[in-house]
């Protein structure tokens, strides 16, 4: 990431989605993803606009340049900080994949035959139809153990609804007398970083770092996209949609169907 192109990305850019990665002109598969071949392509990529100029959803790709952040200024992975920070002082049954032993406790995702949006039927060349490897396309991939395995950020947190409740509870005030996020903290991931027309989604989006003002503006169809099912739930079939940061409430929903929308599609 040294190159003219892109050594004046910063990790602001990439929290607020204007990095100008949101894809890689290379095809890759699963299978690559799962080989770790998708951050190699992003080291190779050029910029799809001027960092820093303009924004675009990044999805599956953003947890890869925020995972690259991690281990280069921190020296630790999502998954790793998540395992030291957040589920150990929580005490919470949630991680960054499900190894293949535990896999029989994850429900099986139901997800719709493959369908394109409306916006997608009449803008084809959207590169929002690029950014998902295959996986956003057909989600059945990830009732797959290798994939279920994987500690992928932007997809692949693996939960029950109660423990993830306390996640979010969590970073919005203290629970056990554990708080991930301070006040000021809150306020300044929830405020305006990136406003307008989304070079990717090909309408108007609006983001904090790292979180989406307008949660209606991107409906993963069924079920929040960073679930790959419920792990241990109480009750079968729990996830949770919420926006802590903003509302400062949980909302759990019983859900075991996921699929891709935009724009409040159903």
């Amino acid at each position: 990431m040294r190159r003219t192109a892109t050594r004046r990305i910063t990790t602001r850019h990439v929290l607020s989605h204007q990095a100008g990665l949101p894809l890689v002109d290379q095809e890759l598969t699963v299978e690559d993803h799962l080989a770790g071949r998708l951050e190699p392509a992003l080291e190779r990529q050029e910029p799809y606009w001027e960092p820093g100029t303009k924004h675009g959803y990044h999805a599956i790709i953003y947890g890869t340049l925020l995972d690259g952040v991690l281990r280069r200024a921190l020296g630790t992975s999502v998954a790793e900080y998540i395992q030291a920070h957040i589920r150990q002082p929580l005490s919470l049954d949630l991680a960054l994949g499900v190894p293949p032993p535990d896999t029989h406790a994850v429900l099986p995702l139901r997800t719709p035959p493959p369908m394109r949006t409306p916006l997608q039927s009449a803008r084809p060349g959207l590169l929002f139809d690029a950014v998902g490897l295959g996986l956003l396309d057909d989600p059945s991939a990830f009732n797959q153990p290798d994939v279920r395995a994987a500690p992928w950020p932007a997809t692949n947190l693996v939960a029950s609804a109660r423990d993830l409740a306390r996640l979010y509870a969590a970073s919005v005030g203290p629970v056990d007398g554990v708080r991930l996020l301070d006040a000021e903290s809150s306020a300044a991931l929830a405020r305006t970083r990136s406003i307008g027309p989304d070079e990717v989604l090909g309408e108007p989006s609006h983001f904090g770092y790292a979180l989406l003002s307008c949660p209606r503006a991107i409906v993963h169809r069924h079920v929040d996209h960073r679930l790959a099912g419920a792990l241990h739930s109480p009750r079968p079939g729990e996830a949770v949609r919420s926006d802590p940061i903003y509302a400062g409430v949980q909302r759990p929903v019983r859900r075991s169907q996921r699929g891709l929308g935009r724009s409040g599609s159903p």
